[in-house]
């Protein structure tokens, strides 16, 4: 009797270089934090909150386009040969992590001012958009490297 024709697998190989790549960018985002927690507490003139608001939209910024740089050379570069070593990479596996952080800081920003999460997701302001698109494109990476694929038997 022939079985279903799909099955869900995770394929996920993962090498030295992939480990060392996440080691590298927890790293990273460890020591932009500590950055950005001594540049809030050092700063005593002027306005205190708005250097912190700056410090995280430009990360943001830079984040969302260091995502989009990897999501077109993940599609033109590298779309059927080096697939696997791209995604070992660290320079996509960065965004998608870095992604992941600056959205639990928003989250975690909304939720201590009490704001209703579903207008901040929704809103068409440039601020929330790009905070959003950084929502989008870390999944979208996150996705690709550890995602489900569907694989069919072989009959």
């Amino acid at each position: 009797m022939l079985e279903l024709a799909v099955k869900l697998s995770l394929e996920v190989t993962m090498t030295k270089k992939h480990y060392k790549n996440l080691s590298l960018t927890f790293l990273f985002i460890i020591l932009w934090t500590v950055y950005v927690f001594f540049d809030y507490f050092t700063e005593t003139e002027g306005f205190i909150k708005l250097t912190l608001f700056f410090d995280y939209y430009t990360a943001v910024i830079i984040n969302c386009i260091l995502a989009v740089i990897a999501i077109i050379l993940r599609f033109t570069r590298f779309r059927k040969k080096d697939t696997e070593i791209f995604k070992d990479n660290f320079f996509y596996i960065f965004p998608a992590f870095a992604s992941l952080f600056l959205i639990v800081v928003w989250f975690i920003y909304l939720l201590v001012t009490k704001q209703i999460i579903s207008e901040t997701l929704f809103c068409l302001e440039p601020a929330c958009l790009i905070i959003n698109s950084n929502l989008i494109f870390g999944t979208f990476i996150l996705g690709d490297i550890y995602g489900v694929k569907l694989l069919k038997p072989n009959l």
